[in-house]
């Protein structure tokens, strides 16, 4: 009997401490979003290093969408374009740029961009994975020639 509560105890502490409302949710055909939270009501998006918000939502549509979700969703967007990109330097890395990459007035992703002597290499948000390569080999082309000539 008290085996059989230790095991109960353990279950219910394991449940306890995983995320209650984790899921994964698609942008249209070319991006997907992990550890996106919906708790008591409220929006939770995944931070990087449990410090940074590198995905954020700039839409209403999509806010209210994500809301609702409860498990995996993908939200319709048929063409994915950049409407915007916002670029400053690092206080802590005098290579690094942190840009911010608006796509159709929705989404915001942010990324990190090295820049080399002869390169300039740009990082992805580590809670995002691309399902698209030509979309991810685009906004990296922008991001390049956008910092790359500075």
């Amino acid at each position: 009997m008290f085996c059989l509560k230790r095991i109960l105890l353990a279950g219910v502490l394991g449940c306890l401490a995983m995320p209650v409302c984790a899921f994964t949710f698609s942008y249209g055909t070319g991006i997907k979003v992990r550890g996106v939270e919906v708790k008591s009501g409220k929006l939770l998006l995944p931070l990087t290093h449990k410090k940074y918000r590198n995905v954020k939502i700039a839409s209403k549509e999509l806010f209210e969408f994500l809301k609702k979700c409860t498990d995996e969703c993908v939200y319709p967007a048929a063409e994915i374009k950049i409407t915007s990109v916002d670029y400053r330097k690092s206080f802590t890395n005098e290579d690094l740029m942190i840009a911010e990459v608006e796509l159709n007035q929705d989404l915001i992703l942010t990324f990190l961009v090295f820049q080399k002597p002869n390169a300039v290499s740009v990082k992805a948000p580590e809670t995002v994975q691309f399902t698209n390569p030509v979309l991810y080999a685009e906004i990296e082309k922008h991001l390049t020639e956008l910092i790359g000539s500075l």
